[in-house]
């Protein structure tokens, strides 16, 4: 009985040490590549949702209510205690919800003085401090989570930093917008840099400049996915040729970089006919979003029919390794509608800004492995 138990142990052990791997890691340059392959390493994984609540910027039952109405959402952030905040771009305006979604107040106004912004296109929040562009004078005003206006702050070698992202306590990821006119005509640099939070350029992750055409007709090219976790940040190439994803430190030093096969697929009509031919094909990586356990999830492409057009397709990596592909029932398309940030989990939720129909969904979120 014992030889047969031993013999049973042996044969588990050798079936799992015989075991593919999804995967191979090679050097590159000094540094670890992934080189993932399309076969997912837990099929099992999956990602559970629960709605808990809407916040909707206009509902007739406070129709009358002109404090409370949202007419447009820029930006959305979340506070150490889960009160959610919403940037409104043409009233420059942040309404504060509680965690279960009940209108609490808004604060700022459009303006030049102290505490007031004229369109900001930006707002995020680091340390418990709401941080809204002025982009009229490049300044960051800094409001406390009770609305009181603190000081403004110039973004200096920043400019006009949007879809920022906080990394860490004293870190921001973010897009450095900058228009400057040359002999040719007017261009605009779109790069993704890693700052301080007192915005002295730490380093340029990725450099792209396009001319002031090019900026009308595709303008979703701009965008690329990044992500910042607790540790790592994670972007994406910004192409249509390869998957490629990029992890660097809180320094702006490369650790690693993660590659996986993807077929690749045409742009529809629409957006091709709008960019005058220029977009011809979709981003291999549309976004990324990290999780509370640093889950990366990152937001693909897909060919789209009538019966999957509002699927939210997502590659979940753990360490650099493919876990499994999934979907997400969050009712936005990403590759049409998608602009940075507008999704993004914090402390088991999963936060969604819908700008179609003007409403911020709230959802419980847990990854099942």
């Amino acid at each position: 009985m014992k030889f047969m138990s031993l013999l049973i142990a042996l044969i588990i052990i050798s079936a799992c040490s015989d075991k593919k791997l999804n995967y191979t890691i090679e050097e590159v340059n000094g540094h670890k590549v992934y080189k993932n392959e399309n076969i997912p390493a837990n099929p099992n994984l999956r990602i559970s949702l629960n709605e808990l609540f809407t916040i909707k910027g206009y509902d007739e039952s406070f129709a009358d209510d002109s404090i409370r109405i949202i007419q447009d959402m820029n930006s959305v952030a979340v506070d150490s205690k889960n009160n959610i905040y919403i940037l409104s771009t043409n009233k420059a305006v942040v309404y504060k919800f509680d965690i279960k979604g009940n209108f609490v107040k808004n604060f700022g106004r459009m303006g030049d003085g102290p505490g007031e912004s004229k369109w900001p296109q930006n707002m995020y929040i680091q340390n418990d401090t709401v941080n809204v562009l002025n982009q009229t004078v490049l300044q960051m005003n800094k409001f406390d989570t009770e609305g009181n206006f603190l000081l403004s702050v110039p973004t200096k070698e920043c400019r006009m930093p949007v879809y920022t992202k906080p990394f860490g306590i004293n870190r921001i990821v973010t897009y450095l917008c900058n228009w400057r006119y040359e002999d040719k005509g007017m261009f605009m640099d779109y790069d993704l840099g890693l700052s301080s939070s007192g915005f002295n350029v730490i380093k340029k992750l990725k450099e792209q400049a396009y001319d002031g055409e090019r900026v009308q007709t595709e303008y979703i090219d701009l965008f690329f996915g990044f992500a910042a976790g607790k540790i790592e940040l994670f972007v994406a190439d910004n192409s249509t040729d390869k998957y490629q994803i990029d992890c660097f430190d809180h320094n702006g030093n490369l650790l690693y970089s993660i590659e996986k096969p993807f077929r690749k697929l045409r742009a529809e009509k629409g957006i091709t006919d709008a960019s005058k031919g220029n977009i011809q094909f979709k981003k291999s990586v549309v976004e990324l979003i990290v999780d509370d356990q640093e889950h990366l999830l990152s937001v693909v492409s897909e060919e789209r029919t009538d019966k999957n057009k509002k699927d939210f397709l997502v590659d979940v990596f753990k360490n650099g390794v493919f876990l499994n592909r999934v979907t997400l029932d969050i009712g936005i398309e990403p590759e049409v509608n998608w602009i940075s940030g507008r999704v993004f989990v914090k402390e088991g939720k999963l936060y969604v800004a819908d700008l179609d129909r003007l409403e911020v969904r709230v959802y419980e979120y847990k990854v099942n492995e």
